[in-house]
């Protein structure tokens, strides 16, 4: 039995056919894994336990992405937002860089102690320790 191909150019049709349908699986399934870890930090996030412990605010960082659209020669679209970042280190000398929101950002001093609850990587609140 004779099999027909379908041959352009000196190229067969189904090989191609065959080639970019396996990389079609691959892109898809490699997308799908990334997919899952991504949305597994939350959900492990999620799952974490509430946690308090005696802080130190080490740094705190701010990083802003700017955004810029022209459309043409007149219209032009600007954005920015900044993401907020503290570096705390534990009782047990562990670090953890954690998310703030803005607020939480501008009440916290480099050097502050006090008690840190988080959860995961997610930021709860510090509680600054009173006294001189």
């Amino acid at each position: 039995m004779e099999q027909l191909t379908l041959v352009i150019g000196g190229v067969d049709i189904a090989e191609v056919f065959m080639f970019i349908l396996l990389f079609g699986i691959v892109g898809f399934v490699a997308g799908a894994i990334l997919f899952m870890v991504q949305g597994g930090i939350g959900l492990l996030t999620n799952i974490s336990p509430v946690q308090t412990v005696k802080a130190t605010v080490l740094s705190k960082r701010a990083v802003t992405l700017h955004r810029e659209l022209t459309s043409n020669a007149t219209s032009q679209y600007n954005s920015s937002f900044t993401m907020y970042f503290a570096t705390f280190e534990m009782e047990n000398s562990e670090f953890i860089e954690l998310r703030l929101w803005d607020k939480d950002y501008a009440l916290l001093v480099e050097a502050d102690v006090g008690k840190l609850t988080f959860q995961g990587k997610r930021f709860k609140e510090f509680k600054r320790e009173r006294g001189f």
